[in-house]
């Protein structure tokens, strides 16, 4: 719908809903509310309305971030880019709908918004004992609230000198009053739980002086069969040295200790979500879901730039959660299909390594559902399966582009990708709609060609069947603009959710084939190095 026929929808001038469009002015929520009633269904209204919250809450955390630099004399700047960053970070989990991540994204801003009225609080009572204490530590382990934090005490060290302003005398405060409750000895509660993390913040973002005491409370908590202190202690200094020799530590740990194995994983889910700890804040003793822990851990996989240094530690602990599930947990097609592309998109395991061990356990769980294994990037298979053969991308299309559509189906099956489309192979005599589900149902991937015309009938069908199989299954969805459709393409409102690629004049079509098959196949495209 053109910018005009929207403002005569909702009674608006061109001019303004310009101004709303071009993000040069918010768009009023009752205007948005309206504008959802009339282009899109039920689901849109709800989706644009968090989206709307997202941006009332995003707003309300800068001028939050604003206040804590004007009280430490710091630089603003960069600052609240930098937290909005962390907050989206992840919110696009495979197997959640669009609803479902706005709601993560909103939860994330909401938790960046309370970390920093505590920093803010702090700086101006010249007070740094309620940041973290037993009234709120139960939000301190919530995935993100203590990266948010960290971010706070970092800033310190990552702004520029001339912008810290009070930053240094601040972080060294916060920093004293963690090592003072790290070197307490409180009974077990609220108390005990409070030093764990104080442990963990330290080993973190700690000075080595901080990292050395942190070893020395993880020894100490060896010998007093303390487990969530050594898992706490632990991963503060792994994620902070990122030192595979500290992993390794760990891991023999973990290999020797099961209370200490069965900390590890309980706390991860609590910390992402999936449980809320015990009266008292003591951690649940046994744990029913694993979701959100399992989605996290694979978002740390699908980045071994950053995370490679923990992945044996991430791959132990995806096959604890498939042993103690008894392989529920990856029995839903979109997460065993998520990380089976994890796995063919990584270098082969090294022999008896926890990362082999797991891929065994998955590709067993493939076999039994019928879920093809994706090509490692040198083009070899993990292991053989039992698997169906399957497409690798279903094309859909609007019969206006259909010339266009087929010249570059030719070149993805030149690079070896499975096409399927309608007018190549559909049979004779077989309903149209029937087979569409089929394919979508078991196919790896689908890309939605959009011209100049915007997308027909037939295609818009094909739309609400591909989303249906994104929530169900986590099925990529890659939206592909053709020639004609300029730089704001008419795109129903799920579907403007996913990363495009482009064919225009505008952009060489090698690489906009090199895109389409990284989306597809989840193997992107080396460009081979320069003499």
């Amino acid at each position: 719908m053109s910018r005009a026929g929207l403002a005569r929808l909702i009674g608006r001038s061109r001019e303004e809903v310009q101004r709303w469009t071009s993000e040069r002015e918010n768009v009023p929520r009752h205007h948005l509310a309206e504008a959802a009633v009339q282009l899109g269904a039920e689901e849109d209204l709800r989706y644009v309305l968090l989206l709307k919250d997202c941006e009332d809450v995003n707003v309300k955390l800068l001028g939050q971030v604003r206040e804590f630099a004007r009280r430490t004399g710091c630089s603003a700047d960069g600052v609240g880019e930098a937290i909005v960053r962390l907050a989206r970070g992840g919110t696009t989990d495979a197997g959640h709908g669009a609803i479902e991540q706005a709601n993560t994204y909103l939860r994330r801003l909401t938790d960046a918004q309370f970390v920093f009225r505590t920093l803010t609080e702090a700086a101006t009572k010249g007070d740094v004992s309620q940041l973290l204490s037993n009234d709120n530590v139960h939000r301190h382990l919530r995935h993100p609230v203590n990266h948010f934090l960290g971010l706070g005490l970092d800033l310190a060290v990552q702004l520029p000198a001339a912008d810290v302003g009070i930053l240094p005398e601040f972080r060294d405060g916060v920093l004293g009053h963690l090592r003072r409750l790290a070197e307490s000895r409180p009974t077990v509660g609220p108390e005990e739980l409070t030093r764990h993390h104080a442990v963990h913040m330290l080993g973190r973002h700690g000075a080595t002086e901080d990292r050395a005491l942190v070893q020395e409370v993880v020894e100490s908590a060896r010998r007093s069969a303390d487990p969530l202190g050594i898992r706490l202690g632990y991963m503060g200094l792994i994620m902070r040295a990122r030192d595979p020799e500290i992993v390794e530590q760990y891991l023999s740990l973990l290999a020797r200790d099961r209370l200490l194995a069965r900390a590890d994983i309980n706390f991860d889910a609590v910390h992402y979500g999936d449980i809320v700890l015990r009266q008292h804040n003591s951690l649940p003793v046994t744990i029913d879901k694993h979701d959100r822990l399992a989605a996290s851990i694979m978002d740390r996989l699908e980045q071994p730039d950053v995370y490679g240094f923990m992945a044996e530690l991430d791959s132990l602990r995806l096959s604890a959660i498939l042993e103690h599930s008894n392989g529920q947990a990856f029995r839903c097609p979109g997460a065993t299909m998520r990380m089976l592309r994890i796995c063919g998109s990584l270098d082969p395991p090294a022999h008896g390594s926890h990362r082999q061990h797991l891929e065994k356990r998955l590709f067993s769980l493939a076999d039994d559902v019928g879920i093809d294994v994706p090509f490692r990037q040198n083009g070899s298979k993990p292991m053989t399966t039992a698997g169906i053969d399957k497409f690798d991308v279903f094309i859909g299309y609007n019969s206006h582009d259909r010339s266009e559509v087929l010249h570059i189906v030719d070149q993805l099956q030149h690079r070896g990708v499975r096409t399927w489309v309608d007018v190549r192979d559909l049979p004779p005599g077989r309903p149209f709609q029937d087979e569409i589900e089929r394919i979508l149902a078991s196919c790896r991937s689908v890309a939605l060609f959009v011209g100049a015309d915007g997308s027909g009938p037939w295609e818009r069908m094909e739309i609400k069947a591909a989303v249906s199989q994104y929530v169900k299954r986590g099925l990529p969805i890659i939206p592909v603009m053709l020639d004609g459709t300029g730089p704001d393409p008419r795109l129903p409102i799920f579907l403007s959710e996913f990363r495009m690629v482009r064919f225009s004049p505008a952009v060489d079509v090698l690489h906009s084939i090199d895109e389409l098959v990284w989306g597809i196949t989840g193997v992107k495209h080396q460009a081979p190095a320069s003499r």
